[in-house]
């Protein structure tokens, strides 16, 4: 039988690289070619990242810290840092299956 072009890449191997990755502040086609990978490549690896990790209970139980500060009234009513530092403020309350739905895709 041929071998494809493919090569197997281990654990050891991408793992480095995910964190690279997620460290960076590229898009993941830009990272990729970079580092001569295919951007299925990065995606697979990275879905077995979390997966290993949040077996192991080093990654995070699903919660995302939140921080509670009084506010004036011209100040927003909630505001959220994400890990990537993006910030998300409202100025109204915002629906709560919509904050449950936001929260969850910040935790994958």
């Amino acid at each position: 039988m041929a071998k494809s072009g493919r090569s197997r890449r281990s654990a050891a191997q991408m793992y480095p690289l995910v964190e690279l990755y997620q460290s960076s502040n590229v898009s993941p086609k830009v990272f990729c070619e970079s580092e001569g990978i295919p951007v299925s490549a990065l995606m697979y690896w990275q879905k077995k990242y979390r997966a290993s990790h949040l077996a192991q209970g080093s990654a995070s139980s699903g919660f995302v810290p939140v921080e509670v500060v009084e506010s004036s009234s011209s100040s927003p009513v909630l505001e959220l840092v994400l890990p990537s530092g993006a910030r998300l403020v409202f100025r109204d309350y915002p629906e709560r299956s919509y904050l449950q739905c936001l929260l969850a895709s910040v935790a994958c």
